[in-house]
């Protein structure tokens, strides 16, 4: 059997085999890692004379492997594979002149170490001794003393810990440590093998549409050679295929690890799925895991604590047996995981990361990938390369979900209702009252904000930080100590606010953060804004060797490409839209929707809609920028019209948004309301006659709040457009695109507001639009000219613009090209 070879890290190695016992999420004592770099270089500084600091080691072994037995030794049998594995690693310090030669380890954290769970302990332990392992085959020595040092940042004490091991007990545990490893990676390389003879498979439409074969070829070749690019492709184009089908090529031959399909919404992770059970249906086997939030599968809605969760408790101890069951079926969505994990008795949220190390395809909400406080570590902070796929869908929310991600914020009032929760006298109700008393000194020092309401600043409130971090450390406490249901459900909401408020501060910069205080209506918050997410995006663009981002809406190029955190050396592609532009009418009626003028122009509107409906039977959505204003157009056109309209309601669950969809059918006559940049603003697909017309009234621009505000001044002269008048237009040209989904597809798109008459607007619409001015009195004429001018696309076009399914695999290969 060919030779298979592996290179890793001790500290992955161990991470990937010695994990046991409970999951435990009451402590989260981790620092940053610049705090942890300054912990470390103050004690290596402070060991004096003969100490040598950051000593690397490396080791190479071969081992054969015959299903669960592994043995030392190159020699294999008939049945045997050889496994080649290659550790290297970089120990803090080490005393080579005394005897025994002495080894450390340090570990910074905030909060005392013995608060630590076991398991934890476990894998510092099993690191040092790889560690010395390693270092005793560089030197002569039986002996080695292992000396593992606890910093605590909050206080500075160092907490130690020594043992003696020997040589021959140092070697055992290698050997252990590494047949685990082995054989992992054997049956994954078992797997590697198989998939590889199924990425041939034809792509799964039979035929690329119009303008995909572009999509995919680029697509391929970033996944191939690294770097970034950035796709605008016009909506209906198939772009989750399209970047989906030739990315996971490239996982062929190992030429990319896995495959990470990022989304922000439901509807992106739906798609995703459903573009893999295609491929699986042509003959392509891909293991895909979705990995839905913590908050949606958990099954008891307690915190991840052993003593209450069952779930948690001996997690470990069976999560490898629930992972390799868990793949007797290639695709792992919620309901299968879930599944796999009520049988087991394992987290399923948990088991959805586990398995996700065996998987192909890993389909998550952006956060894993960008959050700082829910990224995926395991993956992302391991010590050897990252050789992932990024594939970005929709990437035009992912501005804003960065400013949502690195903000955090806390309210005064959430203590207080926890402290009534908890018990005003308990341990906890004292805690939270103190940090009650710290929020009243803190408003304190804020002399103008009484008269003023809010007070920002570039600088950040470090004295309430340190309180904060107190906090954080005493509910720790307590959490291990153990509380009753009642008392813990009170603190855990409250503690993990904090949490993500004490690490969002230490990610604060002047340059692109501002601190918000505010004391209005007897509510008291304090906030972290990220006015500029961009540096702490391209952080997460560096977890993958190659991004692929891509959206329908990227208008203008300039904001997104100051903001999305891209290299410089990023690509840039605009596709053409493919379809006739002859199929879609575009209508401006310049009607006034402003704040002011919607009472005074409400029935107008409605006049709108009713032409608008009239002209062409069949079902319409029209799209407000708010429930207000919505409810008000509503009733005015009940009055008009006397028709019946399905209104999107504010809360809509999955269920409730799926029977909105369905009403709109081939032959049915609905006129749906919704939110422009809602549930239905992206992401649904109504093709042919289900959808025959939208109409989007006003341009979109976001209430003022404050954090606009601050953006808008952050950026100077492009402010105003950079807080409301581009997110507001991305609104528009997203619930545009609900409507021309196919190259057969005809419909009549219309923009109520004069301003977008403006050259300003006109410059941000698709080239492909051929928008029309028209006034209020020749709307129906120009409507029904539409209509009767509309032409349907010959069979024979769309023939002879189709590809073949060979076709098609030779452009997402990048050969021909």
């Amino acid at each position: 059997m060919e030779e298979l070879t592996a290179s890793i890290s001790v500290k992955a190695l161990v991470q990937h085999t010695l994990m046991s016992g409970d999951i435990d999420d009451r402590y989260s004592g981790r620092s940053t890692a610049l705090e942890g770099i300054r912990g470390h270089q103050q004690l290596q500084r402070a060991r004096g004379q003969g100490y040598e600091a950051e000593r690397r080691v490396a080791g190479t072994g071969r081992f054969a492997v015959c299903g669960d037995r592994v043995r030392e030794g190159d020699d294999p049998g008939a049945d045997e594979r050889v496994v080649v594995v290659a550790l290297n690693g970089r120990v803090d310090g080490v005393f080579a002149d005394r005897s025994p030669v002495e080894m450390e380890e340090i570990k910074t954290l905030r909060g005392n170490p013995a608060m630590l769970p076991e398991s934890h302990h476990k894998l510092h332990w099993g690191q040092l001794r790889i560690y010395a392992h390693l270092l005793l085959a560089e030197i002569d020595s039986d002996s080695i003393v292992l000396r593992l040092c606890y910093l605590n940042l909050d206080d500075g004490q160092e907490h130690t810990y020594e043992t003696l091991a020997s040589r021959a007990s140092l070697h055992d545990f290698y050997i252990d440590t590494v047949a685990r490893y082995c054989r992992q990676l054997v049956r994954l390389a078992d797997w590697w093998a198989l998939r590889d003879t199924t990425l041939g498979a034809p792509f799964p439409l039979g035929a690329f549409r119009p303008g995909q074969r572009a999509l995919a070829t680029t697509a391929w070749r970033t996944a191939i050679a690294g770097g970034e690019v950035v796709l605008q492709a016009p909506t209906g184009i198939g772009k989750t295929m399209g970047v989906l089908y030739p990315a996971v090529r490239a996982l062929e031959g190992g030429h990319r690890e896995k495959v990470f399909f990022l989304t922000a919404k439901t509807v992106g992770r739906q798609v995703a799925e459903s573009a893999l059970r295609d491929m699986q249906n042509v003959g392509m086997r891909l293991r895909s895991v979705t990995i839905t939030a913590k908050e949606k599968v958990c099954f008891t809605g307690t915190a991840c604590d052993p003593e209450v969760c069952q779930y948690a408790r001996g997690y470990f101890d069976r999560r490898e047996r629930a992972v390799r069951e868990a793949f007797a079926t290639d695709h792992l969505d919620r309901e299968a995981i879930e599944q796999v994990a009520r049988a087991h008795v394992v987290c399923p949220f948990e088991l959805s990361l586990d398995a996700a190390r065996a998987a192909d395809v890993i389909i998550c909400d952006y956060n894993y990938a960008f959050d700082p406080v829910v990224y995926l570590r395991r993956f992302f902070d391991a010590d050897d390369s990252s050789p992932y796929v990024f594939l970005i869908d929709e990437v035009h929310n992912l501005v804003d979900r960065g400013r949502e991600m690195f903000s955090a914020g806390l309210d005064k009032e959430t203590f207080l209702e926890a402290r009534r929760g908890a018990g005003p006298a308990s341990r906890v109700g004292k805690l939270l009252m103190r940090a009650n008393r710290w929020f009243l000194e803190f408003r304190k020092s804020l002399p103008d904000l009484a008269e003023q309401g809010i007070v920002t600043s570039g600088e950040l409130p470090a004295r309430f930080i340190a309180r904060l971090r107190t906090f954080v450390s005493e509910a720790e406490e307590m959490l291990r100590e153990g509380l009753d249901d009642d008392t813990q459900a009170a603190l855990l909401p409250v503690y993990f606010d904090v949490v993500r408020f004490v690490r969002t501060a230490e990610a604060y910069d002047s340059a692109t953060y501002v601190s918000i205080v505010e004391d209005r209506k007897r509510r008291f918050r304090a906030r972290l804004f990220c006015v500029d997410p961009a540096p702490q995006l391209r952080e997460g663009l560096a977890r993958a060797a190659a991004s692929v981002l891509f959206s329908a809406t990227l208008f203008p190029k300039r904001y997104y490409e100051r903001l999305l955190g891209v290299r410089e050396d990023a690509q840039w592609y605009a596709l053409a839209s493919p379809f006739p532009s002859e199929n879609l009418g575009v209508f401006l009626l310049p009607i006034q929707t402003t704040f002011r003028a919607r009472e005074r122009t409400a029935s107008e509107v409605a006049g709108a809609i009713a032409t608008f409906v009239r002209a062409k039977p069949g079902n319409h959505i029209v799209f407000f920028p708010s429930y207000a204003y919505l409810s008000l157009v509503a009733e005015h056109y009940a009055a008009e019209s006397g028709e019946e309209v399905a209104h999107q309601t504010r809360h809509m669950d999955e269920e409730a948004r799926e029977a909105w969809l369905a009403r709109f059918q081939i032959g049915t006559r609905v006129t749906g309301f919704a939110l422009m940049g809602g549930i239905f603003g992206e992401g649904i697909d109504l093709a042919g006659d289900r959808l025959v017309g939208v109409m989007v009234v006003g341009v979109g621009i976001p209430q003022p709040e404050v954090e606009r505000d601050l953006t808008r001044d952050h950026f100077g002269e492009e402010g105003e457009r950079f807080a409301y008048q581009y997110p507001g237009m991305q609104r528009v040209l997203q619930t545009a695109g609900r409507l021309i989904r196919t190259e057969a597809d005809r419909g009549a798109l219309c923009l109520v507001d004069a301003r977008f008459t403006q050259p300003f607007y006109r410059e941000l619409m698709p080239s492909s639009w051929a928008p029309k001015v028209v006034q209020p009195a020749r709307f129906n004429e120009a409507l029904y000219a539409f209509w009767r001018g509309a032409t349907e696309t010959s069979a024979a076009s769309v023939a002879s613009s189709a590809m073949t399914g060979r076709d098609a695999a030779t452009a997402a290969s990048g050969e021909g090209t």
